[in-house]
């Protein structure tokens, strides 16, 4: 007497789905680490103008 598992038919019936929601999680991953690269490359090697803004600290008139 051999028992029949559930999960390969239950695997058979979800495949496409779980491809699918694996797939975006994977290009949400790619994206994300892309981005902490790109900013992380952009905070070393920035050329674009600072602008500082400075006050002057004189002392008040009374």
């Amino acid at each position: 007497m051999q028992r029949n598992s559930i999960w390969p038919k239950t695997f058979r019936k979800y495949r496409v789905t779980l491809a699918k929601l694996l797939y975006t999680f994977l290009a949400a991953f790619m994206l994300g680490i892309s981005n902490v690269i790109n900013q992380e490359d952009r905070t070393i090697h920035d050329t674009r103008f600072k602008i500082e803004k400075r006050q002057d600290q004189t002392e008040e008139e009374d």
